[in-house]
């Protein structure tokens, strides 16, 4: 059976031991309209804690023309983005090692209406965690820690026990845990010879 929304909200219903079950996040039960509350901000925040390799999406950065004070360029913040984990030289596959990384910041524009990714690169290229809605998508690593994670979050409103709240907290840092060591082994980038200098300060934070 496909990985749902309502199967990832049960399986939370039954990591807190509740009796009850829920077919549609918009039916009238208590249960269903706890984990519709949660349900987003629990995704995101596990994907950003996570940092897995199949979330993570490369794209050219679109220049606003603002340039945070400072920087050469402030570029905007991607929409579907959740946690930026490197900038690159438009190009470049490999990640850059140590202090050869790139140097970036994230602030407001000066409107204040939106994020700015600012940076010295010009042309630049972010790698970054995306928000991905799909759970059809989700390994059952995810699926499991996510289901645990959403049963840390709906123990309060849902009135659990303090001994099984606190043990889904428990078992949800545990599952952060090991998916985010499983995850960062979905990745390797060799050195890459032809990196080369670009002309900017790449070692502003070292």
């Amino acid at each position: 059976m496909a990985t749902s929304i309502v199967s990832i909200c049960n399986l939370a219903l039954f990591n807190v031991a509740s009796t009850a079950s829920i077919a549609s996040l918009d039916e009238r039960s208590k249960e269903a309209q706890v984990c519709a509350q949660v349900y987003d901000i629990t995704r995101d925040a596990a994907l950003a804690q996570m940092a897995p390799a199949w979330a993570t999406r490369r794209a050219a950065l679109a220049d606003t023309g603002e340039a945070p004070a400072g920087w050469q360029y402030g570029y905007a913040y991607p929409s579907d983005c959740l946690k930026v984990t490197e900038v690159l030289p438009a190009g470049m596959r490999a990640v850059l090692p140590g202090t050869q990384r790139i140097a970036f910041d994230l602030t407001m524009n000066a409107a204040g209406t939106g994020r700015l990714l600012a940076c010295d690169l010009p042309q630049a290229e972010a790698c970054y965690i995306q928000r991905i809605e799909d759970p059809t998508l989700y390994p059952p690593l995810f699926v499991q820690t996510l289901a645990w994670g959403l049963a840390a979050a709906i123990c309060v409103p849902l009135k659990v026990d303090g001994n099984t709240a606190r043990a889904a907290q428990e078992r949800y840092m545990a599952m952060l845990s090991a998916a985010s060591a499983s995850a960062a082994g979905e990745r390797y980038a060799p050195a890459d010879p032809y990196r080369t200098a670009v002309g900017i300060n790449e070692a502003r934070f070292a």
